[in-house]
C-alpha cells in the first residue's frame, strides 16, 4: 500500500482517527496532570591546603598547590554518604530527597546533587550533605593526626539557593503516550477497514450466487406419458367436425 491509498483508507474512517486522537489526548493531559514536577540541586567542594602548606617560608595560592594527596582524600570522603549510618542520620534529620555524591578522577572536586518533589527538601538536604561531608573530612584528618598547616578544607561553590525545575520525566511519558496513541489509531483504522472491505465481498459473493440460482428457474412440465401433439390435433380435429 502505497503513501496515497493509506491517507485514502485514513479520511475513509475519520471516526476512527478522530476517536483515536481524542483518546490519546485525553491520556497524555491525564499524565500531565497528575505527573508531580521535581527539582534537583546541586553543589560542588574543592578541597584545599591552607596557603602555607608547603611550609612559613613558601606561601602561595590554595588553588596552585593540588598534590596527589588530595585526590584521595576527596574519594575517602565521597564513599561516606553510602553508609547505612549516613542514611539513618539524614532519615532522623527528616530529609527524604534522593542523592548522589561523585569525585572527580583528576582532581580534588565532588560534586553533590539531590533531587526530589519538595523543592524545599531538595535544597535542605544538598546543604545537610555538604555539612556531613566536611565534617567527615575534619574527622578524617584529625583521626590520622595530620598537621594543622596541612589540614585540608573545603571550598564550596556552584550551590544554587533556587532548585532547578526538571521536567524529563513527565515530557518523557506525554511523548510515550502520544506516540503509543498514534499507533494504535492507525493500527484500528486499517484493522476496521480491512474487516468491512472482507465482510462486504462476502456479502457481494452471496448476493451473486443468490441470483444465479434464481435465473435458472424451475423445469418446464413434460407433456403427459402416452400422448403426443398428433393425438392433439385428431382430438381438435373431431370436435371441428362434430360442429353444426
Amino acid at each position: 500500500m502505497d503513501l496515497g491509498s493509506a491517507l485514502r483508507l485514513l479520511l475513509r474512517r475519520w471516526l476512527v482517527v478522530l476517536l483515536g486522537i481524542l483518546l490519546t489526548g485525553g491520556v497524555a493531559g491525564y499524565i500531565y496532570m497528575n505527573s508531580e514536577p521535581r527539582y534537583q540541586a546541586t553543589a560542588r567542594m574543592i578541597l584545599l591546603l591552607p596557603a602555607d602548606a608547603r611550609g612559613p617560608e613558601s606561601h602561595g595560592s590554595p588553588f596552585l598547590y593540588l598534590p596527589n594527596g588530595l585526590n584521595v582524600i576527596a574519594r575517602i570522603v565521597s564513599g561516606a554518604p553510602q553508609s547505612s549510618e549516613f542514611r539513618e542520620a539524614m532519615a532522623k534529620e527528616g530529609l527524604s530527597s534522593g542523592y548522589t555524591v561523585g569525585v572527580d578522577p583528576t582532581t580534588p572536586i565532588l560534586t553533590v546533587s539531590t533531587e526530589g518533589t519538595d523543592p524545599g527538601d531538595v535544597v535542605a538536604t544538598r546543604d545537610w550533605i555538604v555539612e556531613q561531608l566536611n565534617e567527615e573530612l575534619r574527622t578524617l584528618q584529625l583521626e590520622e593526626g595530620a598537621p594543622p598547616q596541612q589540614v585540608a578544607h573545603t571550598r564550596v561553590y556552584a550551590n544554587e539557593d533556587v532548585p532547578l525545575a526538571l521536567g524529563g520525566d513527565w515530557q518523557r511519558s506525554v511523548l510515550a503516550a502520544g506516540a503509543a496513541g498514534g499507533l494504535l489509531t492507525l493500527v484500528a483504522a486499517f484493522a476496521i477497514d480491512r474487516l468491512l472491505a472482507v465482510r462486504r465481498k462476502h456479502k457481494e459473493r452471496k448476493k451473486a450466487l443468490s441470483l444465479a440460482s434464481g435465473d435458472d428457474g424451475p423445469p418446464a412440465d413434460d407433456p403427459p406419458q402416452g400422448r403426443h401433439a398428433s393425438d392433439e390435433t385428431v382430438e381438435v380435429a373431431a370436435s371441428a367436425s362434430e360442429s353444426p
